[in-house]
This record gives C-alpha cells, structure tokens and sequence, in this order.
C-alpha cells in the first residue's frame, strides 16, 4: 500500500465523531481569537474533556499500570502548574453582565488545540494500524505523557480564570 492509499484509508476509516470534535475543537480555537465574556462554566469544558479523554485512554487503551498512571500524574501535574505559569499574565476583568468575566482576544488556543487534537489524532492512527503498540512502554508513556500534560496545560489555564473570576466577583 502506498502513502496516498493509506492516507485515504485513515481518513475514510476514522469515524464522524472525531471529525465533529476537530470542528468543535477549531471553531472554539477562532471563537478564543476574539475578546469575550465568558462564564465559569464555559472555562471548564477544554479541561474536563481533554482529562476524561486522558483517563480513557489510560483506562481503555493501556491500562492502569503503575508506570502509566505515575507518568499521566506527573505530566498532568507539571502541565498544571505549565498552563498557571503561562496563563498568569491573562489581563482578565469583569464583564459587562454579572457572572462573566471578560478575556481578551488568545492567540494561543487555537494552536494549542490543533496541536493537542493532531497528536492524540496520530497516536490513535498508530494504535489502528499496529494494535500491538498498545502493550509497549514506548508507546505507552509518550502517549499518556503527552495526554496528562495538555488536560494540566488546560486546568492550570482554566484555574486562572477561575481565580480571576472569584477576586472579581467576590468584592
């Protein structure tokens, strides 16, 4: 099979509902392209997903293992404290309703998500087409590394958000 035969199959064989997530997932990453206000509702959608997605894979794919829970752990911690780090800066205030704050415009998360997507995209393709991956460690951990690390990039932007919406609308 040659590479535009196998590119065709990959995409006639990945189902629908990745490609209505990879929508999803751009329209989000335009919409962020925008000033807005947000609640805190919406700030928890990205990092809920991308965690259960982690947490499945893990669970499903791997299994829960020792090295593999401790490797999503770790990565999921230093990508909390990556995205806190990162998304420190954010200039947030209060919005024009009660209840939302106001962003300006982030460049960031549509590269980020594109990013994110395409290599939880590539792994799954990996594990498709070599099923055997999946019972090796090298793998295994890139992959929920990588999984853990970007749900921690997600949380630790969305707790400032959160932090910034308490101190707004505590006062």
């Amino acid at each position: 099979m040659d590479s535009l035969e196998l590119a065709l199959q990959i995409i006639v064989h990945t189902p629908v509902w990745v490609y209505l997530i990879f929508v999803y997932l751009v329209f989000q990453g335009i919409r962020a392209r925008h000033p807005a206000d947000i609640s805190p509702y919406r700030l928890i959608v990205l990092p809920v997903l991308l965690t259960l997605w982690g947490i499945w894979d893990l669970v499903s794919v791997f299994g829960i293992r020792p090295a593999n829970l401790t490797t999503w752990l770790v990565a999921l911690i230093t990508g909390v404290m990556g995205g806190m780090a990162f998304y420190q800066r954010l200039k947030l205030s209060a919005g024009a309703r009660v209840g939302v704050i106001h962003r300006e415009a982030d460049f960031t998360l549509l590269p980020l998500l594109l990013f994110t997507f395409g290599v939880k995209y590539i792994f799954a393709v990996m594990l498709a087409i070599a099923p055997t991956l999946a019972h090796g460690l090298p793998c295994q951990l890139p992959n929920v590394a990588f999984s853990g690390f970007f749900a921690g990039v997600f949380i630790g932007k969305s707790s400032i958000y959160m932090q910034a919406y308490r101190a707004i609308w505590a006062k």
